[in-house]
């Protein structure tokens, strides 16, 4: 309650960005206590942390700048602007790369790295249940019901084409280690026909 109140209190300073439909983002949108402020320029950033910290600080609470991370892009190109609260700079994802709802934010901008590290943990995730002393049932259901979900939102929050996933992450990877689960699930058997 107290973060819709700061939020809306905060709002009015700017705008928020204008999309090509003419729809207007919100400049200050929140999941629990967390925070995400999107604006047209530096100035209007400044002024809407101004706010927020003012706002924050009259609600008795207050923002961590070494836990927050900023990023600032110029005409598609990110730049090394910096951002303070309280006199301290809030470090940049250039610095920092950080993890928000399961999706990392990097100076690359691309999702190409995810979908390797997408295809590594699937083929470690396969790995580990096929060296589990369970019968192949059992690891056929931590497949389906352990790994499966654990990957899908990877899938779901990256932008992820899905010709892309699939040369990522190989047919014979997961259905080889599935179809040997009636025998045992492993990776030592022969690879299906």
């Amino acid at each position: 309650m107290a973060m819709e109140l700061i939020i809306r209190a905060s709002r009015w300073v700017v705008g928020g960005e204008r999309l090509k439909s003419g729809l207007r983002l919100p400049p200050i949108r929140a999941y629990m206590d967390d925070m995400t402020t999107v604006t047209t320029t530096n100035a209007c950033t400044k002024r809407l942390l101004d706010k927020l910290q003012g706002n924050i600080k009259w609600a008795r609470m207050e923002i961590k700048p070494n836990k927050s991370r900023s990023i600032s892009i110029v005409k598609g190109q990110l730049t090394n602007e910096r951002f303070q609260i309280n006199n301290e700079p809030i470090p940049t994802v250039l610095e920092k790369p950080i993890k928000s709802l399961g999706r990392w934010y990097s100076a690359e901008l691309k999702d190409s790295k995810q979908v390797e590290q997408l295809r590594h943990d699937t083929i470690s995730g396969l790995k580990k249940i096929s060296n589990t002393d369970l019968p192949g049932k059992l690891k056929l259901w931590c497949f389906q019901f352990g790994l499966l979900p654990r990957l899908m939102w990877p899938i779901s929050i990256y932008e992820v084409i899905v010709a892309v996933a699939k040369a990522a992450i190989r047919h014979r990877d997961i259905v080889g280690h599935v179809q040997h689960g009636r025998g045992g699930f492993g990776l030592e058997a022969a690879t299906p026909t």
